[in-house]
Formats: C-alpha cells, sequence, structure tokens
C-alpha cells in the first residue's frame, strides 16, 4: 500500500500466484469433471485462440492515439506514482483525480516492469478480456442450469462489444461491471447449495471478496457489496455459524476495504474520495474547495458532458434531463447497451413474475436494478452503468428457466442434431470471428502481435513553484495531457501554485496545501 510497487513486489506476488497454481488445477478439474472430453478440448481451443486475438487486439507497434483522454490526463500518472513511490500523502493536492484510488491503477503498476515497463496499459485490457470471457464461456459450454446458460449467453454478448470496442489505456469503467456479473452469478449458485455454511465458507470469503474488488476498482460497485455482504451475513446468521466461520468468510474483504480507505486517507485525507466527507485533520488533506469542486465536476459530466457541465447542478432537474434524452438516443452505445437490454428485461420480469413466486428471484430482481438505479441518481453516463442493463437482462432469463416453454424448446434443440453439435458450431463460429478480425487487423502498419506499443509521453516543460522552497514540476507545453511524463507531472499550473512540498527535496513524502501549514 505505501511501498512501491516495483519489479520486488512483482516477483512476491508472482510468487504466491504460482503456489496457488495446484488449487486452482484441483477446482477446474472438480468443476469439469462432469463435461466430456470434446468439450474440454473445445474449450481449450477457443481459449487458446483467444489469447492470441486479445494480444493482437491490443497490440501496437506505435502509440495509439486513443491513449489521451483520461489516461493521458492522470491514469498514467497515477501508475508511475505507485510504482516509483508507491502511496503518497496529498498527491491529490498535486491534481485532484490524482487521488482517485482504483485498485486497478494498482494492478497496472504491479504488472509495469521489464518487458512490460510501460505497456501494462495495452496488457490489462488483454487480461480482463480474456478473464472475463473464459469465465462465461465455460458457463454457456458447462453449466449444469440451462438458466445458468442463458445468462452466460447475455453476458457474453455484451463482452463481444466490449472486446470490439476496447482498446488500450488505463480506463477501468468496464472492469467493475464484468467482476459484478461473476459475482451475481456465483451468488445465485452460493444460495442454492444445499451443504451446510461450513463447507461453503472458502466460497463465501471469494464472493465477498469479488464484490469488494469490483468497489475498489470503481466506487459503482458499492452496491453489489451490500447484497452481497447482507447475503452472506444472512447465511451464517441462519445457520449460527462459529467465529471461526465468520472470520473466514468476512476478514479478507474487511482486509481489502480497510487498505482501500487507509489508501483514501494517505493520498487525500478522506476516507472515501471523491466524496468529499469526513475530512482528517492531516496536514496534507485537500482543501474542501478542491475536493468538493472534483466530485461536482464528475457528477456534472455525466449528466452534460463537455464545458459547462456545472451548469446542469445549478439549474435542477429538468435542465439537464431533456438533453441528457435527446442526447442519449442518438446514441447507438446508448440503445444497444441500455435500452435495449432493459426492454428485453422487463419482458422477462414480468414473465418470471407471472409463472413463479420466488424470493430468490424477488432479491436478485431488487439486487440489479438497485445497481441501475444507483447508476442513474450517482452518475447516469452509459459508460458507467452499461454492465448492470446486462446483468439484469441476464437474471430475467436465468429465472424464466423453469418455465415449460422455455423447457420444451431447450429439450427439443438438445435431441436435434444441431443440438448435439451445439459445442462444436459454437465453437466454430466464434473461432471464425476472431479469425476474421485478426486478418482484418494484420493488414494495419499499426497493429504487431510481437512489438506492443507504450503509453504515450506528452511534451512537456518545468514549471516552477512558489512555494517555501520553491520547487519544479513537470506541466504540458498545449493542452492538459501528460501521459507517462517525469514526476512530478501536472496538467494545470494554476492549481500546484497553491501547494508546497512536505519534506523539501523528497517526493515520497507528498504534497500539502499552503493553508495547512
Amino acid at each position: 500500500m505505501v511501498a512501491p510497487l516495483n519489479n520486488i513486489a512483482l516477483i512476491i506476488f508472482a510468487a504466491v500466484g504460482l503456489c496457488g497454481l495446484p488449487l486452482v488445477y484441483s477446482d477446474y478439474r472438480s468443476r469439469l469433471a462432469h463435461c466430456d472430453r470434446a468439450g474440454k478440448i473445445i474449450f481449450a481451443g477457443v481459449a487458446a485462440v483467444l489469447v492470441i486475438y486479445a494480444a493482437r487486439h491490443l497490440s501496437y507497434y506505435y502509440g495509439y492515439l486513443m491513449m489521451d483522454g483520461d489516461t493521458g490526463l492522470y491514469h498514467a500518472q497515477i501508475v508511475r506514482w505507485y510504482k516509483e513511490y508507491g502511496a503518497v500523502c496529498g498527491l491529490g493536492n498535486l491534481h485532484a483525480r490524482l487521488a482517485f484510488n482504483s485498485s486497478y491503477f494498482s494492478l497496472g503498476a504491479l504488472f509495469d516492469h521489464w518487458w512490460w515497463n510501460q505497456r501494462s496499459a495495452f496488457l490489462m485490457p488483454a487480461l480482463l478480456l480474456v478473464g472475463a470471457t473464459l469465465y462465461f464461456l465455460r458457463e454457456l459450454l458447462f453449466a449444469r442450469e440451462t438458466g445458468a446458460r442463458f445468462y452466460a449467453a447475455v453476458l457474453m454478448s455484451y463482452l463481444v462489444y466490449v472486446a470490439m470496442h476496447n482498446h488500450p489505456g488505463f480506463s477501468y469503467n468496464v472492469p467493475p461491471h464484468l467482476i459484478n456479473a461473476v459475482v451475481v452469478l456465483e451468488a445465485y449458485y452460493l444460495l442454492n447449495r444445499r451443504d451446510r455454511v461450513a463447507g461453503k465458507s472458502t466460497d463465501m470469503a471469494l464472493l465477498l471478496l469479488l464484490a469488494v474488488g469490483a468497489f475498489t476498482i470503481k466506487p459503482i460497485g458499492a452496491v453489489s457489496v451490500f447484497f452481497a455482504g447482507g447475503l452472506i451475513l444472512f447465511l451464517l446468521w441462519r445457520e449460527r455459524a462459529n467465529r471461526r466461520l465468520w472470520a473466514i468468510a468476512v476478514l479478507p474483504a474487511a482486509v481489502a476495504l480497510g487498505v482501500w480507505v487507509a489508501r483514501n486517507l494517505i493520498t487525500s485525507g478522506y476516507p472515501f474520495y471523491p466524496l468529499p466527507l469526513l475530512a482528517m485533520p492531516f496536514d496534507w488533506t485537500m482543501t474542501d474547495g478542491e475536493a468538493n469542486g472534483n466530485y461536482l465536476a464528475i457528477t456534472a459530466w455525466s449528466r452534460m458532458p463537455g464545458e459547462g457541465s456545472l451548469t446542469s447542478l445549478e439549474n435542477g432537474f429538468w435542465f439537464w434531463f431533456k438533453p441528457w434524452l435527446v442526447r442519449s438516443f442518438q446514441s447507438g452505445e446508448f440503445l444497444f447497451l441500455g435500452v435495449l437490454p432493459f426492454i428485453f428485461a422487463v419482458i422477462g420480469w414480468a414473465r418470471v413474475a407471472r409463472s413463479r413466486r420466488s424470493w430468490q428471484a424477488l432479491f436478485f430482481f431488487v439486487w440489479a436494478n438497485a445497481n441501475i438505479l444507483y447508476w442513474w441518481v450517482g452518475a447516469p453516463h452509459i459508460s458507467y452503468g452499461s454492465g448492470f442493463f446486462w446483468v439484469n437482462l441476464g437474471l430475467a432469463l436465468l429465472f424464466l428457466n423453469p418455465i415449460e416453454l422455455w423447457r420444451r424448446a431447450a429439450l427439443r434443440f438438445e435431441k436435434s442434431r444441431l443440438g448435439r453439435r451445439k459445442k462444436l458450431l459454437f465453437a466454430g463460429g466464434l473461432i471464425l470471428i476472431l479469425a476474421v478480425n485478426l486478418i482484418g487487423t494484420a493488414a494495419s502498419k499499426r497493429r504487431s502481435l510481437i512489438f506492443m506499443g507504450k503509453v504515450t509521453v506528452y511534451p512537456v516543460v518545468e514549471h516552477t513553484v512558489n512555494s517555501m522552497p520553491p520547487f519544479k514540476v513537470w506541466v504540458p507545453v498545449a493542452g492538459d495531457q501528460t501521459g507517462d511524463s517525469p514526476l512530478p507531472s501536472s496538467p494545470y499550473p494554476s492549481v500546484v501554485d497553491n501547494i508546497e512540498m512536505r519534506v523539501p527535496g523528497d517526493w515520497g513524502r507528498g504534497f500539502r496545501p499552503v493553508s495547512s501549514k
């Protein structure tokens, strides 16, 4: 948390991961014990092609033009700070967004060494794409419940869209949605397991840790922490679990959440930054104006992107809602990622309500729609909430599974020649789609499977901060993009003129507002 995430940290991380591989392999074998050999071969073949696809899709010979935006503004700088210094006191004073505390940046900094130096912005999206696709591919091919296969098929559709629009960068909008989709399905499995709580305490721990992990990547996952945590606490309480089982199920997630809060306190002085609440009396704590202004900028941009977005908060709901509605329905992204899955989910849940009375269905319905409501109230831009709509649709189809109409259709398909060959047909189709994409991208001179691009370093000049004593920071020659420029960099000279180093000459000790002396 505080120590630099250097190559020594990567070695330790890799060693721990290698020690856990036998457990992962054992779990893999037990989960796929009931699957036929042909299905396993197909799964392995698709996995191999997918890895090649991800490498090709996200490997670029030259710096990718879309490396600007937030990655050039502050993402790359956070990763660089974590690599060289770890969490730094009052880092948000240098630039308010440098205090954004996402565990996605920590992973990026951890991987950003040796051959991957300055390349983790290309590596991270590829790992995310491969891992999520393999999980839902496994469910689609091997899940024992037809409803779970419907759920996996819906999320695979979402993943196809993500893959086609993915690009290098440290954007962390999609990762919490993919993890949330896994959490919801695993919560469904956990709820339907018949063994006692002692036999599933480790699965509870993993489920809650995943939910907290999605939250620490981006706070949009807060609702799922509440529901997953509430479900686990209910199961522990119902079976009167002892203290040991409580500790196994809850402690790992509690530690992860505690680390996230502690790092918030270090970088900004606020435990739940970017929420400007509970400012701590540290000398490095960001001023109320800086913290609150950053929070308002986030919420305003999601309602009215572009200059003048703050007017959306000053003029009330109808001022921003009408142009938001027009802009959203003119966007193909919003229609595909939001409107269409929501309409089909409403139809699906209506059929579920007519055909069965299930408290489980009600629980997951409330969970899924609470996520959407939280997104709508907090930051209603489709890039922040797209995955919630697809999880909602997937859950509706999951609970539609017992309906006789679906069951008969599924049985007829299973008995048909096409149904018996469905795995082979699906695998062949997916490989064909990926192969066509590979052939299409091979013609591009900017893309290479061997040479992976680096994060862009934008032209910067030194700027002297007139504190006592004065110090120098790097600022952009033009615009506000610094990219992976040397430390310390800040896109806004006017901001750094109001801060000073806590210990002159020592960047690792951080920064504080001049007024806090």
